[in-house]
């Protein structure tokens, strides 16, 4: 598989923010999404082994909870699904974070799944449901603001790595 990077700092969006996590980013991706904040992941990377990457999260104990990410990870599913499994028999919680373009019927049932849905004909090669607040361009209120109004029930996630370090900032 390959890999831009795997590297241990604090879940900074879904239902697990704030906790210590060990992100696996994968390399490519089939789309060119307008709002994307990781276009370094589009192409490259480096081969790594299943046996490899296991070892690389066993090294950054004693945490257990794993991201996988992009990129696009299921363009890799071949290689994936196993690590999945493997991880799984190893007793971590794993999550995956995806455009939802590619099934994830194959993706163990135990794996939370971020799914970040593309919409079409919004004006870009694929276009995200998800509304990203990035470098202050959406006030948050007004998003609650919405979400009360129409009485959604969602969650409003303000990616809190980006507010920690600098937005760009990779690795961490």
């Amino acid at each position: 598989m390959h890999l831009i990077e795997l590297y241990k700092s604090v879940q900074g969006e879904s239902s697990f923010t704030g906790l210590p996590c060990i992100f696996v980013r994968f390399a490519g991706c089939n789309l060119r999404c307008a709002w994307c904040d990781s276009e370094y992941t589009f192409t490259g990377g480096q081969p790594h082994t299943q046996a490899e990457v296991i070892a690389q999260i066993a090294a950054l104990a004693p945490c257990k909870l794993v991201e996988f990410t992009g990129g696009e990870p299921m363009l890799q599913a071949k290689e994936l699904l196993p690590l999945m499994d493997a991880l799984l028999a190893q007793s971590y919680t794993l999550m995956i974070e995806t455009s939802g373009e590619r099934p994830l019927d194959l993706v163990p049932k135990a794996v939370h799944k971020i799914v970040d849905v593309k919409c079409p004909g919004a004006g870009s090669a694929a276009n995200s449901f998800r509304i990203t607040v990035d470098n202050a361009t959406l006030d948050p209120r007004t998003l609650v603001e919405w979400m009360m109004a129409d009485g959604l029930d969602a969650r409003l996630s303000l990616q809190i790595h980006k507010f920690i370090w600098e937005p760009q900032k990779k690795g961490v």
